[in-house]
């Protein structure tokens, strides 16, 4: 279920525009995400850094979740491609989890597609990276 416009920083936005431009036609076809994420970004509300809401989602954001399925307490920062990396708790914002969380605020339920089916997850903290100033 979309839930309206997302906010994103405006230095967030032109460097997530110009990486869903550089995907190829094919691949946004098997990552309907993708596409999502690129209509989102469309109606997104940007803001300036400093005006970004505390507990919205942005890239460098680390954030808490909880599993719906199990309960179990996720923490991870949300980070670019090239710095992402799964083991460390680095998650692509461009991975199906980072494009759910993106724009979204502490105390939301989010769905998205992993690896072994659907999941969700209820978005309990969210602490801004340096780039906010946080």
């Amino acid at each position: 279920m979309e839930q309206g416009p997302i906010n994103i920083s405006v230095t967030d936005l032109p460097r997530l525009r110009e990486l869903l431009g550089a995907l190829n036609a094919r691949y946004l076809s098997v990552r309907p995400d993708l596409q999502v994420l690129k209509t989102r970004l469309a109606k997104a509300v940007v803001v300036a850094n400093e005006e970004v809401p505390n507990d919205v989602i942005t890239v460098d954001s680390e954030v808490c979740l909880s599993d719906s399925r199990t309960g179990a307490e996720i923490c991870c920062s949300i980070v670019y491609p090239d710095s992402a990396e799964a083991a460390a708790g680095r998650i692509s914002v461009l991975a199906p989890l980072g494009v759910a969380l993106l724009g979204r605020r502490a105390g939301e339920q989010v769905s998205f597609d992993a690896p072994e089916g659907p999941r969700s997850c209820r978005i309990l903290n969210v602490q801004h990276g340096p780039h906010l100033g946080s």
